[in-house]
């Protein structure tokens, strides 16, 4: 009956109290919560009993059970000890640890009985006893009824007895019933079975799905990985293009001012074009002239020829004098020679080396250049003014 006892204490207590835990917390300060309230039970049942020395209290009322379904039922008996011959108020009983009861439950214990429990508000209930832990439970404690609950018994009518009874076997049916239906369904085990089915092919889901998703994060580093590549060379490609236009700008640029000086030197060359055109009464000999190589050796030639016809002319007029004035004086003179304040006097740019000699005869000055007579000199730009269109030709203003 102890060991019983002390089963049942065990069962009931939410958190047992070891030695070893009682170590673990006496060094680490910190007890569980239901430990604790279970150590302040103990403490205050400690105290309650060094108050009142320790003394034997009479067993209170056990739990009185009703039959079902019967307004007119009696009574039902208190349990009582199977050892025990008188009522149920004789026998001794002690009290059982308050902690070892569920949801802080006060319990009491009736020598050789099943434990009985009041509860600290309406909600009351009894344990069962140990039939499957301890065999032989009801040989050892054959069962018996009370006196006052026999009489209780004998005291119901006839129908009374046969609607009881038929209620509890109605209820033993039902009970047998769904014992045999949930033995052949397997009750929990199958269902434990069915769930560990379903746990296995969850776990190989979850490996496959775990696989799958190794291989899509590879995919997926190695696509960012790509992508990355892609767009620095979209980076690299952007940076070209930006250079690119600037550089077009600048070509743009550049084509739109060389059109511009196109256009310009086009306008000077049509321009000149248009002064070199040959006028209406020039001689075929100019307008066969292309180059201005050409035009600069005809302007050449036309000076040679200009000053020769000045010398023979300078020349056939002296000879003409001469000869209407023998006496003439002719030295000093000459077709270069200038007369400033009174005085003949040789140009600044030539040599005063004129003398008579320098009338010489038709033959000798035609054709022949004269001594430091310059191409456009002043005295043939004075001389030549019959040929104004071959000097504008020549540049020469």
């Amino acid at each position: 009956m102890i060991s019983w006892i002390k089963m049942v204490t065990q069962r009931s207590s939410p958190v047992r109290l070891t030695p070893r835990r009682w170590w673990s917390a006496r060094h680490t300060g910190r007890l569980p919560a239901c430990t604790m309230a279970s150590r302040h039970e103990r403490l205050l049942k400690l105290s309650c009993d060094q108050r009142r020395g320790r003394r034997v209290v009479k067993a209170p009322q056990a739990t009185r059970m009703g039959p079902p379904h019967s307004p007119n039922a009696p009574q039902p008996a208190r349990v009582v000890s199977p050892s025990s011959s008188g009522p149920a108020s004789d026998p001794e009983v002690e009290e059982i640890d308050p902690s070892a009861v569920l949801t802080q439950r006060k319990r009491t214990r009736v020598k050789g009985g099943p434990t009985v429990g009041e509860d600290a508000g309406a909600v009351k209930s009894f344990a069962f006893p140990p039939c499957f832990e301890e065999a032989g439970f009801f040989e050892r404690f054959p069962p018996t009824v009370v006196a006052h609950e026999a009489a209780a018994i004998k005291k119901m009518s006839k129908e009374e007895r046969k609607a009881y009874l038929a209620a509890i076997v109605d209820g033993l049916v039902k009970m047998a019933e769904m014992a045999l239906v949930l033995s052949e369904d397997g009750g929990d085990s199958a269902r434990v079975e069915e769930l560990e089915q379903e746990k296995a092919a969850l776990t190989a889901s979850s490996r496959k799905l775990k696989v799958a998703l190794e291989r899509s994060e590879g995919m997926f580093r190695e696509q960012t990985t790509m992508l990355d590549a892609e767009r620095e060379m979209l980076t690299l490609e952007k940076e070209k293009s930006g250079k690119l236009t600037e550089e077009g700008e600048l070509l743009r640029a550049d084509r739109d001012r060389l059109g511009a000086e196109v256009e310009r030197l086009a306008k000077q060359v049509e321009e000149m074009n248009a002064a070199l055109q040959p006028a209406e009464d020039e001689p075929e000999d100019l307008v066969a002239l292309k180059s201005r190589v050409e035009l600069v050796a005809h302007i050449r030639l036309l000076e040679v020829d200009c000053v020769g016809a000045l010398e023979d002319g300078f020349n056939s007029a002296v000879g003409q004098l001469s000869l209407l004035n023998p006496d003439l004086v002719t030295e000093g003179i000459g077709h270069t020679h200038q007369i400033v304040d009174g005085a003949i006097v040789p140009p600044p740019d030539s040599p005063n080396t004129d003398n008579d000699d320098s009338v010489e005869p038709k033959s000798q000055a035609r054709g022949v250049p004269v001594s430091g007579f310059d191409l456009v000199s002043e005295s043939a730009r004075l001389r030549l003014y019959a040929f104004p269109a071959l000097f504008q030709l020549a540049g020469v203003t």
